[in-house]
């Protein structure tokens, strides 16, 4: 049994495709067919039905793909260690909309002045798209609102804070001349922004304001960079939902019933991978400034 086998397996499992896992491993499709068969036959047992135009995994492939996964990433996990020799001054961190309007200024400057050995690199971009990052190792870790993420046994997550949300705008927009506090419908007469927010949060807009609080339907500006939409909203008449932190400058809608929704952030890294050493600095200023 070798890692290459196990590869080729790990990638039938995913595909249920001889010919399409053979095309992403590059093999012919007998080559690869070979490789299967002779696992196969190393552990005596099938691994896969053919069911219809698909190869489905036998009840003992199920058993066998786990812990091909753990042993595959054990090794990708020892090879990576060899080439990050000499890298520990290295931090490449992925960031959330919320987390990256707060964070990405104070932590640059922070880099900058006391660790000025340290190499950063920020990324910034959809859940889905930094987790990808996170597990093809091109990300040491994300800071994120880990319910935007599916559950998974390979993340762990840690330094988790919690920060209110609130619906806000320039100074002098006409909504902050009316007095007290604000129902729903009132904000529906304006255009409305925010970047993406979990399910959860979404429900509970729904359960305190009705269903014309549906994030699909009264958000019609939707931007994963949130400083965008602040300067839309500090020039025009655009209301902003976001983490209340990142818009110190624009006011707040008070409503009623009060906004009790927000965002909950932590430190996303692979449960088993060994943890960049400039990680603890970003940790620090996690819990220093992420908060309201």
């Amino acid at each position: 049994m070798t890692l290459v086998q196990l590869r080729h397996f790990i990638s039938l499992a995913a595909t249920g495709s001889f010919t399409r896992s053979s095309e992403l491993v590059h093999l012919t499709q007998p080559a690869f067919s070979r490789s299967i068969r002779a696992l196969e036959d190393e552990l005596g047992q099938k691994l896969f039905d053919r069911v219809g135009q698909r190869s489905e995994l036998t009840p003992y492939g199920h058993e066998v793909l786990q812990r091909a996964r753990a042993l595959v990433f054990d090794a990708e996990e020892l090879m990576a260690s060899g080439r990050e020799t000499g890298r520990a001054g290295v931090i490449r961190l992925g960031m959330g909309a919320s987390p990256a309007a707060v964070l990405t200024v104070p932590l640059l400057k922070t880099m900058a002045t006391r660790h000025p050995a340290i190499h950063v690199e920020i990324a910034r971009g959809s859940p889905d798209r930094l987790l990808r990052a996170l597990r093809d190792r091109a990300l040491d870790a994300l800071v994120l609102d880990p319910r935007t993420m599916p559950a998974a046994p390979d993340l762990k997550v840690t330094g988790l804070v919690h920060m209110r949300a609130a619906f806000m705008c320039r100074p002098d927009h006409p909504l902050t001349q009316r007095g007290g506090a604000l129902p729903f419908a009132a904000l529906r007469q304006y255009v409305m922004a925010s970047t993406s927010w979990s399910e959860e949060a979404g429900r509970q807009l729904i359960e305190h304001y009705g269903p014309t609080a549906h994030l699909d339907d009264c958000i019609t500006l939707r931007c994963d960079d949130v400083q965008s939409l602040i300067e839309v909203a500090r020039d025009s008449d655009v209301l902003l939902l976001a983490v209340r932190a990142a818009a110190p400058d624009l006011a707040e809608l008070p409503l009623a019933p009060a906004l009790e929704t927000g965002g909950s952030f932590g430190i996303v890294t692979l449960a088993r991978r060994s943890e960049a050493t400039a990680l603890d600095v970003v940790r620090r200023l996690v819990e220093q400034l992420l908060h309201d």
